[in-house]
């Protein structure tokens, strides 16, 4: 597995995985783009297939993490720890916290993904229902 910083090129790729897992709406290639540029954003590849990626930014003096998002049969290996590990290193070398929120049912809450991150809320979003956690 290679973990390296996501491309422009790689737009398509991360819409893609973004409206299957994450988006009620279609997210278009050149919203990805923007957001490629704007945010940082890793990839997992494997064998140069983009398979999962994590996108944060800092939001009033903490790195938030945003999307977090892993094909189904990459799940149990390393690609979810290494991807959340980018923006905690981040955020601890520059002296921040990391804060996430995902839905109540995640495949990152349900498994354990989250380790060393403390709930610290709950929250709604639209019709999601919301945990918050922060490290």
């Amino acid at each position: 597995m290679n973990y390296r910083e996501a491309r422009e090129e790689d737009a398509a790729r991360l819409v893609e995985m973004a409206n299957q897992e994450l988006m009620q709406q279609n997210l278009s290639e050149a919203a990805m783009q923007n957001l490629v540029q704007d945010r940082s954003i890793t990839v997992a590849e494997d064998d140069e297939d983009v398979v999962g990626y994590v996108s944060y930014r800092v939001v009033d003096g903490a790195v938030v993490i945003q999307h977090v998002c892993v094909e189904e049969g990459y799940r149990e290996g390393e690609a979810p720890a290494e991807l959340l590990d980018r923006p905690v290193e981040f955020a601890e070398a520059e002296g921040m916290r990391t804060r996430i929120a995902v839905e109540r049912e995640s495949w990152l809450v349900d498994g354990d993904y989250l380790h060393g991150f403390e709930h610290v809320g709950d929250a709604t979003f639209g019709e999601d229902d919301l945990v918050i956690y922060e490290r």
